[in-house]
């Protein structure tokens, strides 16, 4: 009997977890509300996934698209108007006595702009080209006068000039053993005539850019605004402590092969001007600081500096006067518009080695 009722009792308890089971997989096919759980179905998910998949390939195309066009807007330099060529031509060494030939040559340099960019020739060149394309070399033989011409030329039209050159180097050869060390020849004579070649003094010099505090870079000198729409400006530093007591008769400021990037050619003006700041590297102090005007450019000039003029020699010589050892100078873009806020360098960029301050003089004691 006791057995009996055991049965029963386990029948029941069976029965009941069929039930149970078959209640719970009947629920395997309904969806389940969102509501419920906070995720959504597996079809929604897909859906999402999908959508958003879409949106990022639809917003990267429109990006690549928008880079692509500022690649192209970068790399497009807009037409220039067209210019016919203009040209001077100076002396920027010499007369200086050759004694292993026995002539007294010059050397000469040119200053040219236009657009297209005039090709320069020459009607004598004794250097045979090493010069390089804008400067040459005429050796006078004595008594001897040559008139060297230089032409200009592009598309639009050729313009020639002219500078006569003549025997300059007095009556006879220096002695050698006096043509280095002796700053004079004799009592009653000419003083001897000596070039120093200048270069910017690394540590002095470089590029301030504006509003960054300690924004010096000494490896490169850059003049423009840069892609935070802000002005950048040259600082030049140039030890003339070597020059102490010295008469300055002619200096040029050369600064040679200028790479450009963007396009400068909105600004207004080029200002150079002597600005002095010591023995030190310049700080924002001096970027905006008073400056003596020394010469200016059209803001849409070339980038190439071959500069001389009495109020360079003239500046040169005050500072000597006052015993400073340092002739510095500062160049920048001037006016009204600073940048024209496109985000992009519009910079003209100098390398050293075509970085120059070239001093003609004679000691008076």
């Amino acid at each position: 009997m006791k057995k009996r009722k055991l049965f029963i009792l386990l029948s029941i308890v069976t029965i009941i977890c069929i039930f149970a089971v078959a209640a719970s997989c009947n629920l395997c096919g309904v969806p389940v509300n969102e509501g419920d759980t906070g995720i959504g179905s597996s079809a929604d998910n897909t859906e999402v996934v999908n959508q958003t998949t879409a949106e990022n390939t639809d917003r990267a195309q429109d990006t690549s698209a928008e880079e692509s066009t500022e690649q192209v807007e970068g790399e497009t330099i807009q037409d220039e108007p067209l210019e016919a060529p203009v040209i001077s031509i100076f002396i920027y060494e010499g007369p200086l006595y050759s004694v292993a030939d026995d002539v007294c040559y010059y050397r000469v340099a040119s200053e040219v702009y236009g657009n297209p960019y005039p090709e320069v020739t020459w009607s004598k060149d004794d250097s045979g080209g090493a010069l390089g394309w804008d400067k040459v070399q005429v050796n006078l033989h004595r008594g001897e006068t040559y008139k060297l011409t230089a032409t200009a030329t592009n598309s639009v039209d050729t313009v020639t000039t002219s500078l006569t050159l003549t025997w300059g180097c007095g009556e006879g050869q220096v002695p050698e053993d006096t043509q280095v060390a002796a700053t004079t020849v004799s009592e009653g004579s000419e003083a001897q005539v000596k070039i120093a070649d200048l270069a910017p003094v690394y540590g002095e010099s470089g590029t301030l850019f504006q509003d960054i505090e300690f924004g010096i870079d000494r490896l490169r000198f850059m003049v423009g605004d840069d892609s935070r729409n802000k002005n950048v400006r040259i600082f030049l530093s140039f030890n003339i402590s070597s020059l102490r007591g010295a008469d300055i008769l002619d200096a040029v400021l050369i600064m040679d092969k200028p790479i450009k990037a963007g396009d400068p050619s909105f600004f207004n003006e080029f200002w150079i001007q002597e600005i002095y700041w010591g023995q030190n590297l310049p700080s924002n102090e001096q970027f905006g600081s008073p400056g003596f005007l020394i010469t200016k450019y059209p803001g849409n000039f070339n980038g190439r500096i071959i500069h001389k003029s009495q109020t360079l020699i003239d500046y040169i010589q005050s500072d000597l006067d006052a015993q400073k050892t340092r002739f510095q100078i500062r160049l920048s873009f001037i006016g009204n518009v600073l940048s024209d806020n496109d985000n992009m360098s519009d910079i003209y960029k100098y390398s050293d080695p075509f970085v120059r301050l070239q001093i003609k003089y004679t000691n008076s004691n």
